[in-house]
């Protein structure tokens, strides 16, 4: 946000609006935590022989798992995705008529900054993705 709207940022994200969104983030971490202390069949573990974090096979297990942590994450992960593809697209829309006939050098530094942002996106939300993918849907497959 305060790469696209650098002069708009201060008054969108006010001290009472950014608190306000970490209060929605604690929250969210609660609710998905609190099942965990409430109910003995309701946990996770880390199983050695597999190396891996399981949820208890039980009802309550699998709900906290699936609706409590996969599908939140996945969320995450697409909210990201999008917010860096629209990032990205007004970014170059900016971009893309000053990189193509610029030759100062502030012009050529500018331009190579959004093409360094791409790059730094997509290095960090694709890896998360796998991760969250291999955790919640590889892992059940593996059997040593």
């Amino acid at each position: 946000m305060v790469m696209l709207y650098p002069l708009k940022f201060m008054t969108m994200f006010d001290f009472r609006k950014s608190a306000v969104l970490v209060l929605c983030v604690w929250i969210c971490a609660l609710v998905g935590v609190v099942p965990l202390f409430w109910r003995e069949e309701c946990y996770f573990f880390y199983a050695y022989e597999a190396a891996q974090w399981r949820f208890a096979a039980t009802e309550c297990g699998e709900f906290t798992g699936y609706y409590l942590d996969f599908l939140p994450t996945i969320g995450i992960v697409v909210c990201m995705l999008s917010m860096d593809a629209l990032a990205l697209t007004r970014l170059r829309a900016n971009h893309t008529v000053r990189c193509t006939c610029a030759r100062s050098r502030p012009t050529q530094f500018a331009c190579s900054l959004v093409e360094n942002y791409r790059l730094q996106s997509i290095c960090q939300s694709v890896p998360f993705l796998l991760a969250v993918l291999s955790f919640h849907v590889v892992a059940r497959y593996a059997e040593t």
